[in-house]
């Protein structure tokens, strides 16, 4: 099942509708395709980083699962990813909102 080279894999897929029941704004939805992306693949960044915003954005999750989970994107993502500026921000948020995860100076 490779498609267009490889590309097209499930995975990317399941992302893709993911992102489109977020443009639906039906986020719920749009959670479960990331999280079913992330069963094929636990290392595929672009599903974590799209299920931790929507987790953050719209409080589906406690401060510490989204402050982990955007914690992992910054681990997994090349240190000068342009999408790491959102993971940053989003883990200075919920330090500012639970001190317990640590310092803002740990958020970079």
């Amino acid at each position: 099942s490779m498609v267009l080279g490889g590309y097209l894999t499930r995975k990317v897929l399941l992302r893709q509708k993911g992102s489109f029941y977020m443009v639906m704004e039906n986020y719920k939805m749009a959670a479960k395709y990331f999280t079913r992306a992330l069963k094929i693949d636990e290392f595929y960044t672009p599903a974590r980083n799209s299920r931790a915003c929507v987790w953050a954005a719209l409080n589906f999750k406690d401060y510490k699962t989204i402050h982990e989970e955007f914690k992992r994107v910054t681990n997994e993502n090349h240190e000068d990813n342009r999408g790491n500026e959102g993971a940053y921000a989003w883990l200075s948020l919920t330090i500012v909102n639970d001190q317990s995860l640590g310092t803002l100076q740990d958020a970079r």
